[in-house]
């Protein structure tokens, strides 16, 4: 459950600059988690931290309760480029890990640093090359593809993103009329795929998500609270 909950993440805004907050709501199962998005444009850059904060059933069941990711680049005709990219995920047991992608355009070459700590010690630093280039990370990637479903057609497409490695980093979205479809391949979904659902406003805010397939619960949707 707690990955699923994580994938809501990619619900960003399309505006100049925002602190906007969510909730995941289960339904009968109450609140699932509480998500708190800064977003800041500048005129050449950008910048987004979201922190997914679980609660209720969610966190009574999940080992980790708090992620927490960040993304900035700058911005040329429209598009936002990735430059960092950052996880930290949180456990109860003070278990912290950390992903931080650094990228080399000159280069075209994407560097994972990978950290785990446990009770402040650290027992893992390593560095790898990833096998692929992007210039999409999980988060602005949402703004990406928005903008790309104002000018094509409606269909199902595929992106590249950093931080979907175990999809060989390509995203797959399908476009229809004031909806946007993500297709989420997870365990935590009945088959084993699932499909994050978000209805776009005029002014490209995702103000109502659904994401359907998950085990047990079916469903849970994502309202905007601020």
């Amino acid at each position: 459950m707690r990955r699923v909950i994580v994938v809501f993440f990619l619900l960003l805004v399309s505006l100049n600059g925002a602190n906007l907050k969510y909730v995941i709501d289960g339904g009968i199962f109450g609140t699932l988690a509480n998500i708190d998005i800064d977003y800041h444009v500048g005129k050449s850059s950008y910048s987004v931290a979201v922190e997914i904060r679980l609660a209720g059933l969610a966190k009574l069941k999940a080992k980790r309760i708090i992620d927490h990711r960040v993304s900035k680049g700058f911005i040329k005709n429209g598009k936002y480029y990735s430059q960092y990219y950052k996880v930290e995920k949180r456990y109860r047991d003070n278990k912290k890990v950390q992903r931080v992608y650094s990228f080399n355009y000159r280069k075209k070459v994407v560097t994972k640093h990978y950290t785990v700590w446990q009770n402040g010690k650290k027992l893992i630093d390593t560095k790898t090359k990833l096998p692929y280039f992007s210039t999409n990370d999980l988060l602005n990637l949402y703004h990406n593809i928005v903008n790309y479903s104002r000018i094509g057609k409606n269909g199902t497409y595929y992106m590249t993103a950093v931080g979907a490695e175990n999809d060989g980093g390509k995203v797959k979205f399908s476009i229809s009329p004031k909806k946007i479809k993500m297709h989420i391949n997870n365990s935590n979904f009945s088959k084993g795929k699932g499909v994050l659902t978000f209805d776009i406003d005029s002014s490209g805010i995702a103000n109502l998500g659904t994401v359907d397939g998950i085990r047990i619960l079916g469903s849970a949707k994502l309202k905007q609270i601020k």
